[in-house]
């Protein structure tokens, strides 16, 4: 079964339709760059220094990496309550942090112990390429 969800999760990624919810560890997804679902919510949107907008970090971590396929985990998204997961509506709708849209190349995973209404907000699911 385990070995199921990671060849269908490998197609999922290789497709980049849409954001992909996976009951996995983000550290089977390789060579990713990784976002706590607890984050706080400065590490999604843009910031002005110096008079110049810039983006999180972790968005020039994407543009740097020289695979031809780039993965944004956002990590354990069921352990953060319902409400609080709208911190990444943005990101998951628009690919976007502020100004900064993610390359075409990068596709999205959201981590969970527990897919269920319960647990993920509806807009989640609602945009979501679920695997189960």
């Amino acid at each position: 079964m385990k070995n199921d969800i990671i060849e269908m999760l490998a197609i999922y990624i290789q497709s980049n339709v849409a954001p992909i919810l996976a009951p996995i560890k983000s550290e089977i997804v390789p060579d990713s760059i990784i976002i706590k679902a607890n984050c706080d919510s400065s590490l999604l949107t843009e910031k002005i220094e110096d008079g110049v907008y810039k983006a999180p970090k972790w968005y020039y971590d994407i543009q740097k990496k020289e695979s031809n396929i780039k993965t944004l985990v956002i990590d354990k998204i069921d352990s953060i309550p319902k409400k609080e997961q709208n911190k990444f509506y943005e990101l998951l709708k628009d690919r976007k942090v502020g100004t900064f849209t993610l390359p075409d190349n990068c596709s999205i995973v959201l981590t969970a112990t527990n897919i269920t209404e319960d647990s993920i907000n509806d807009f989640l699911l609602s945009m979501c390429a679920i695997i189960r």
